[in-house]
């Protein structure tokens, strides 16, 4: 009697039961077999190549989008997770000091942790001040010499300002030179940090292709090694448009017309008694119309014939005796090593009076010869740094990041053979892991899909 109740007890819960452990063994199944279907996808898109050219370029294009984004402006993702202060710039880059510099250089908003557009304006910003920073450097005498006298030698005319023009343009040539390289350096390493965030923020998209590509390490590789090298063509470009703006800033022809004459305070008459004339002296002299000279003859009346003498005339004595005396000196003229007369005798001593005049004249134009060449190296340096350079750095990195970032990098990853692209994706035991996962999830789906039918057929039972 209890046997029987116990069974019918039993059977009463089972068909109970039965319903809710259908339906959990149901969601089972197809959890199980929707697994199996993504596994089977995954499977054939590895053994695919179309599918996964696409799905590379559509994520080509996403981080190119991302990286624009960014140089735009965005304030997604955070930058107090992403962004960077001065400090971890220059810290993160390959050149950290400025050439050339000595102190620190702290430009607006260097506390502030940016990136993308808003941290590439910050550097330009940054690479002004260390500019306007550098000082024209002290110019040794010799130095100076060197170039003036040479140019005397030559006989050409404006040695002094073409002594001034030189040594600014030299100058202006060592020290803004390294400059501007580690300017274009500075701004590479920001663009190569814009797309180490835009491939962060990718990851958190929901993106297929995304998924897709995520396992395939080699393909992540390979794009960054394509961009960097986008970055790093960019970075030569730019260099070597900053070396051609420097030599064309500091050509013969540009000094010349950023000095002008009004600037050239020298006095480049220098066989002339005056070693050095200001420039207040100059503009008086061009003022001042020239004057005829009065006559210190006060005019008189002309003499009349009773006034008139004859002239006397000299006697054949005097004319002998004038002839005698130079011929004695003419023969006391002579050298005794030297049969020949020295006409010139007096000229060494005006050479050597004329050489002491010069190194005078040296030592005497060497502040002014400084003075002037300082202030061309300030109006190059104020062109180069402050209208050449800016403008030209944003339109050489920017605007092709934003019209060939896409492009570039997709014919880099995509304009080869099929066995050479599938070898990013065809990495060893990546498509074995595949098939074996494949084949566990099918194994899975058997034993589910078994047990349901099981226990449907012992609940029709009950």
């Amino acid at each position: 009697m209890l046997h029987r109740w116990l069974e019918e007890e039993l059977a009463r819960r089972y068909r109970d039961a039965a319903p809710a452990t259908l339906a959990l063994l149901q969601e089972r199944c197809e959890g199980a077999a929707a697994e199996l279907v993504a596994a089977e996808s995954r499977l054939q898109a590895a053994e695919d190549v179309t599918s996964l050219r696409r799905a590379a370029m559509q994520h080509v294009f996403a981080i190119a989008n991302q990286v624009t984004a960014l140089l735009n402006g965005a304030t997604d993702p955070d930058p107090s997770q992403h962004g960077m202060t001065t400090e971890e710039e220059r810290a993160s880059s390959s050149k950290p000091q400025w050439p050339a510099v000595h102190g620190p250089v702290r430009p607006q908003n260097a506390s502030l942790r940016l990136y993308g557009g808003a941290a590439f304006e910050r550097c330009l910003d940054e690479f002004q001040e260390a500019a306007h920073v550098v000082q024209f450097p002290n110019v040794a005498q010799d130095k100076v010499a060197n170039v003036l006298l040479a140019s005397k030698g030559r006989g050409a005319s404006g040695g002094p300002a073409h002594t001034a023009q030189d040594l600014a343009r030299n100058i202006a040539r060592e020290l803004l030179g390294p400059l501007l390289e580690t300017a274009c350096s500075r701004l590479a390493s920001l663009l190569r940090h814009a797309f180490d965030i835009a491939a962060d923020s990718q990851q958190l998209l929901q993106d297929p292709s995304h998924d897709t590509l995520r396992p395939y390490v080699a393909f992540h590789a390979a794009l960054r090694s394509a961009y960097h090298s986008f970055i790093a063509h960019l970075e030569d470009n730019c260099k070597s448009l900053m070396r051609h703006h420097l030599q064309a800033a500091t050509s013969e022809f540009a000094v010349s017309s950023l000095t002008g004459l009004e600037d050239l305070h020298i006095d480049d008459r220098a066989d002339v008694g005056a070693t050095s004339t200001s420039g207040d002296d100059y503009e008086n002299a061009d003022r001042e119309p020239l004057r005829p000279r009065e006559s210190a003859v006060v005019d008189r009346e002309p003499l009349r014939e009773s006034q008139m003498t004859v002239p006397e005339t000299p006697s054949p004595d005097l004319l002998a005796a004038g002839k005698s005396g130079r011929r004695r000196d003419f023969l006391a003229g002579r050298n005794a090593d030297n049969p020949s007369p020295t006409k010139l005798r007096g000229k060494p001593q005006r050479n050597a009076t004329a050489a002491n005049m010069f190194n005078d004249q040296v030592k005497n134009s060497y502040s002014v010869i400084c003075g002037t060449a300082e202030k061309m190296f300030n109006k190059i340096r104020q062109g180069v740094t402050c209208h050449a350079a800016p403008s030209s750095l944003k339109s050489a990195f920017l605007q092709p990041l934003s019209t060939k970032l896409a492009s570039q990098i997709s014919i880099d990853l995509l304009a080869c053979t099929d066995d050479e692209f599938m070898a990013m994706f065809t990495a060893a035991g990546a498509v074995a892991v595949l098939e074996a996962r494949r084949d566990s999830l099918a194994r899975r789906v058997e034993g589910l899909v078994r047990c349901k039918n099981e226990f449907q057929e012992l609940a029709r039972c009950l």
